[in-house]
């Protein structure tokens, strides 16, 4: 995503970008425009590519543009395991299975040892790249483990008067590529280029049936929106695969004392995984600034 250009400023302690209202008018569907991004991203980072995936619809949907564009792939998705192998994400990948059962593709899943990675690595990358997310920076290791390959990870659309589909921490990310010209990674491929990000027509049509209460409202209208822009993907529960691993953490509750439930009354989460592994190191990080999009 060249296309964002970052600006840190100091004084204001604000990231700024280049405003979207500034893009150029699409024309054309969001299939179109995404192949336009597979096209750019061959021409600039060289084979193999492995779409490192997490099983959602965004998942889901990048695969999908990469099937159109007959661009050989490798699909590449981690299972958050113990170290007794235990797997804490299987719930997350149902509809990912059942996506690719039905395009006959293959799925190359590894075991990523989370419980270690927080023990060992978390804090040193969350200082690395100002990232109080343990959920970005155990993607970041994801990315690191996967050597020789160009690594695409699918991010989210863009779309005009609604709220931005990352902040400073998932941002993260995109501080890492900075940082590692070296590692070839596109960590948001739904904002590769500038009329991917803003093409998508947002999905009104409350009349399309859905088996069973799977959505939240936002994501049904996320969901349905792939399916109106022509990205057939399975509709699932919106999950991010660590609610066992916060199920877990739950039980630790000699991680955090009196003094830390009360410090973090205000924040949106009351778990013991967000306490320790989000709220704790953010303060340690120092605040983070905002993301806003503005012209430059």
């Amino acid at each position: 995503m060249i296309w964002l250009k970052s600006i840190f400023d100091s004084d204001y302690n604000t990231l700024t970008y280049t405003n979207i209202d500034a893009l150029p008018e699409v024309i054309d569907s969001p299939l179109f425009y995404a192949q336009q991004a597979i096209s750019k991203i061959i021409q600039t980072h060289s084979p193999p590519y492995t779409l490192l995936c997490s099983g959602g619809i965004d998942s889901q949907a990048m695969v999908y543009a990469w099937i159109k564009s007959k661009i050989k792939f490798n699909i590449v998705s981690f299972r958050y395991v113990d170290q007794n192998g235990a797997v804490y994400n299987n719930h997350d990948l149902d509809g990912f299975n059942e996506f690719a059962y039905a395009h006959r593709l293959k799925i190359e899943y590894r075991n990523f040892e989370y419980f270690e990675f927080l023990d060992t690595e978390y804090n040193e990358l969350s200082k690395a790249y100002n990232c109080a997310s343990p959920q970005i920076t155990a993607h970041i290791k994801m990315v690191e483990n996967l050597k020789d390959t160009t690594v695409i990870l699918s991010g989210n659309f863009l779309t005009k008067n609604q709220e931005l589909p990352f902040d400073y921490d998932i941002l993260g990310i995109h501080r890492f590529r900075l940082a590692n010209p070296q590692i070839r990674v596109v960590p948001f491929f739904f904002l590769e280029t500038p009329e991917l990000s803003t093409c998508f027509k947002l999905y009104t049509n409350t009349e399309m049936p859905i088996q069973g209460d799977l959505f939240d409202k936002t994501y049904e209208i996320r969901f349905k929106t792939y399916w109106q822009n022509g990205f057939p993907v399975i509709p699932t529960k919106k999950l991010s695969g660590f609610e066992n691993i916060k199920n877990y953490f739950d039980k630790k509750t000699e991680l955090v004392t009196s003094m830390d439930k009360l410090k973090y009354s205000s924040k949106d989460s009351k778990r013991i995984f967000d306490l320790v592994y989000r709220y704790k190191v953010r303060d340690l990080l120092g605040p983070a600034p905002k993301v806003l999009l503005k012209l430059v």
